[in-house]
């Protein structure tokens, strides 16, 4: 089966840094392949993914600079993306939800993947497009939404790259991810559990995104209960700075 995974245009797949929807694509692509199937992607001209790549902008471009010019970017490299795909592709997979509107033109199924929290815009939205096959990654998620074309679907994650740098017995918690409120990290990891101090002694890195990025300073909140009570002053100096 020939199947498109259509990427927004800015990052490439899979990130060189920061990248979590990008990274999904790779390793979505890459697994398909090993399945026997013929993914195509569709990103920038970046891209290094371990299967065919096709790019409408050769370079790619974080952070973005203007939400209305580059959410015309987006929609332009999508547009462009899905009209080639409906030649030869069995099924579209969409990551943004600019390129919904392009399921009117296509008789393909589509696919459709959520990578956002619940935001009624956006559910409204949504809604006009009863065809579509929409995947949340959390049941949580599942059940705020209403399309009558929904179910869940795990993100897998390849742990090779990992292999030797987590601790053999494994006796903790490690968050790979941007903190932000819609994480929920605050909510899986309590900060008056000591337990917890490794992890935010050693993830002192945010980095945003768009549809709601983290900022140092929610980080600080998130920390601060931690650092005082293992007496970490040097800690919250430091991110104070």
């Amino acid at each position: 089966m020939r199947i498109a995974l259509i990427a927004p245009p800015f990052i490439s797949v899979p990130p060189k840094e920061y990248g979590g929807t990008e990274l999904f694509i790779a390793h979505l692509a890459e697994g398909l392949q090993k399945l026997g199937h013929a993914p195509v992607v569709y990103s920038n001209g970046e891209s290094t993914v371990g299967v065919e790549n096709r790019w409408f902008y050769p370079r790619g471009q974080w952070p973005i600079q203007g939400e209305i010019y580059d959410n015309l970017k987006d929609l332009n490299h999508t547009a462009w993306a899905v009209r080639d795909a409906m030649e030869s592709c069995d099924i579209i997979h969409l990551n943004n939800a600019s390129g919904l509107v392009c399921s009117r033109f296509v008789r393909a199924p589509f696919v459709y993947t959520l990578h956002h929290p619940h935001e009624k815009g956006l559910s409204d939205f949504y809604a006009n497009f009863p065809q579509v096959q929409f995947v949340t990654i959390s049941n949580f998620q599942q059940k705020l939404e209403t399309m009558p074309r929904i179910r869940t679907i795990y993100h897998g994650l390849d742990l090779s790259p990992y292999s030797g740098k987590l601790d053999a017995d494994r006796r903790y918690l490690a968050f790979l991810g941007r903190i932000a409120p819609m994480k929920g990290t605050h909510i899986a990891i309590w900060p008056g559990d000591d337990r917890s101090h490794g992890m935010w002694r050693s993830h002192t890195g945010t980095a945003g995104r768009r549809g709601g990025g983290s900022s140092p300073r929610w980080c600080l909140r998130l920390r601060l209960p931690v650092c005082r009570r293992n007496g970490a002053a040097r800690e919250i100096a430091a991110l104070r700075s």
